[in-house]
């Protein structure tokens, strides 16, 4: 049923409609469980993400359950990973990376960024969770000025855009200096 729902979606449809598709589609999504079989979850999740391509909303919804399964990993592993839940962790990183690049809103591309940022840090993977904190970083510059509301008016993107950053420093406060590179702050000039 999700699938033919998501199938009716053409550029005809208007955006309340694609709205309440993507609503029924994700409580099909948040019903559907494998227990502990997180692999499984994450395969289904991946079928998903295949399945359900043209509607952002379901993305972006696929996109916080792989982050949430990620946590649960850490919270089953008791925040010690082993090499199969470390991979694992990775695995949904990748999803995460993957996905959120092909969604069409600038901010919630932003958002769905740090949010993965923040999980891949918490998991120890700081290689990805420096990969996704330099994609985001790369999409501040193309946020324009201005984005058009649904009543038509243009609305300035700072105040926004200002709260994005300020969430993004406070978590780069967490992450690991690379002693191989130069620091900002240089203590002999």
């Amino acid at each position: 049923i999700s699938k033919a729902l998501h199938n009716s979606v053409t550029t005809l449809t208007n955006e309340d409609q694609k709205r309440d598709i993507s609503e029924l589609i994700n409580s099909f999504i948040s019903n559907v469980s494998y227990g502990r079989d997180l692999e499984e979850q994450l395969a289904f999740y991946v079928e998903c993400r295949n399945a359900f391509s043209n509607l952002d909303p379901v993305l972006a919804y696929l996109v916080q359950s792989v982050s949430n399964l990620a946590i649960e990993t850490l919270n089953i592993v008791k925040g010690i990973h082993n090499k199969k839940s470390a991979s694992f962790i990775r695995g949904c990183i990748a999803y995460c990376y993957i996905t959120i690049a092909s969604l069409s809103c600038h901010f919630t591309r932003l958002d769905l960024y740090l949010l993965a940022g923040e999980v891949a840090l918490v998991n120890s993977s700081l290689v990805q969770c420096d990969a996704l904190y330099k994609e985001a970083l790369g999409l501040v510059r193309e946020v324009p000025p201005t984005l058009t509301g649904t009543d038509g008016r243009q609305y300035s993107t700072e105040a926004r855009l200002v709260d994005w950053i300020a969430r993004l420093t406070s978590g780069l406060l967490y992450v690991p200096d690379n002693p191989a590179q130069e620091h900002f702050i240089s203590s002999g000039s």
